[in-house]
């Protein structure tokens, strides 16, 4: 049985479906970012570790696919870019 949840949009009464797992993985989630806060000690930026290995992970399952990538990650094509050059993830 494929069970989904119906969340409705208080802005726009808009109906989402939306799969009762995404709980599940909100909460492994935040797990794991409590951990990785937790263990950085301050030795770098957090968020630019944690942005660099979402760039890197996207551009790999797109098969650097910098246009997909981008989708993926809901962000325009040139931010993906500029934030792959800053970490290395790609060539310039």
């Amino acid at each position: 049985m494929n069970r989904r949840l119906l969340i409705v949009e208080e802005d726009q009464g808009q109906e989402h479906p939306r799969d009762p797992r995404w709980e599940e993985l909100q909460e492994i989630l935040d797990q794991v970012l409590a951990q990785l806060i937790a263990g950085n000690q301050g030795a770098q930026n957090l968020m630019e570790f944690l942005e660099a290995r979402l760039v890197h992970v996207a551009l790999e399952q797109a098969r650097h696919n910098k246009a997909r990538a981008a989708r993926q990650l809901g962000v325009p094509r040139k931010r993906l870019e500029r934030r792959a050059r800053k970490y290395q993830a790609i060539g310039k």
